[in-house]
């Protein structure tokens, strides 16, 4: 006679861990550990609804692989985690850019514009100078530059960081640190404790030079490209007075007020931080004509507000 009691109708066994049960949960703990690592990613991003996301399909991949009834979810839930990363958010976010003013002219944020503007060095007139540039590195990595203009005349120096104040460093003198120029091209292989860069060398410095000045004394050196240099006039053209919100253009003495998204100036320049990226924020439009105009190209009628950035058309 067959005792019904050990195995009572319904009742679903208990399956075995087994080496399959282990492998997935190896699996879904790297999953969740690599979304715990994104979450603050996210979240400094202010990409709430991609963590919304992200969180709900952790949730199903955990649910549909670690419960022991799902049969059917294992299989489908990668299939649903995938729609909703690649059409799902898509298409909530395309939804959600249309109904805003993300394009160019509104990408950066106020405080990169003003970084960006307060960067820019005074225009020297007349026709540009530009001069030759050779780079020399030290055992430690730093950088000197070797600056030859047409005429012959040279200066050596550690440059400085765009948007820093002269150093003491400055410039050197290379015959009391010792030159070596085997060659005798007048272009030295050494220089003190720096070696001059070749090739390949330089190529691998490029982006810690180009936001580099040297100071000369005819003013300071910018970057143009590896072996050149333009001789620009020193000084900061541009500077931000956080406590009336206008920008001063130290070149032509004028000031530059704000309206939605760019500085308009007197002049009716509108300023733009490079690229034709400017900024929305929660500004008014002004009144004056110069302000007006360039209001008007910001999508603000004058003497309305505008919202915050992304802005509701």
């Amino acid at each position: 006679m067959i005792d019904h009691r050990a195995s009572p109708a319904g009742r679903r066994a208990t399956p075995a861990l087994g080496g399959g049960f282990w492998v997935k949960l190896a699996a879904v703990g790297l999953l969740d550990a690599g979304v715990v690592w994104l979450i603050p990613v996210l979240i400094a991003s202010g990409s709430w609804t991609l963590l919304a996301l992200l969180l709900a399909a952790a949730l199903l991949i955990n649910y549909a692989y670690l419960r022991p009834g799902a049969v059917a979810l294992p299989w489908l839930a990668p299939g649903l985690v995938f729609m909703g990363l690649f059409v799902l958010w898509p298409v909530l976010y395309t939804a959600y850019v249309g109904l805003t003013n993300w394009s160019t002219g509104h990408i950066l944020s106020k405080e990169q514009a003003i970084e960006r503007l307060e960067s820019i060095a005074v225009e020297s007139t007349g026709d540009p100078v530009t001069l030759d540039l050779a780079v020399f590195r030290d055992a430690e990595g730093g950088l000197a530059f070797h600056v030859t203009g047409s005429d012959g005349e040279a200066w050596f120096g550690i440059p400085r960081p765009r948007g820093e104040e002269p150093g003491e460093a400055g410039l050197l003198e290379p015959a009391e640190l010792g030159v070596t120029d085997e060659d005798g091209d007048g272009l030295p292989e050494s220089i003190g404790a720096w070696t001059r860069l070749q090739g390949l060398q330089v190529i691998g410095v490029a982006g810690a030079m180009e936001n580099l000045v040297l100071d000369l004394p005819g003013g300071q050196a910018e970057v143009l490209t590896t072996s050149s240099v333009r001789l620009v006039a020193s000084g900061q053209r541009y500077r931000y007075d956080s406590a009336t919100g206008t920008l001063l253009d130290t070149q032509t003495q004028s000031t530059c007020s704000t309206v939605v998204g760019a500085f308009a100036c007197p002049d009716g320049r509108q300023l733009d931080p490079g690229g034709g990226r400017s900024w929305a924020s929660p500004t008014s439009c002004a009144s004056s004509p110069t302000a007006a105009s360039a209001a008007r190209s910001c999508g603000c009628s004058p003497g309305t507000s505008s919202s915050p950035w992304p802005r509701w058309r």
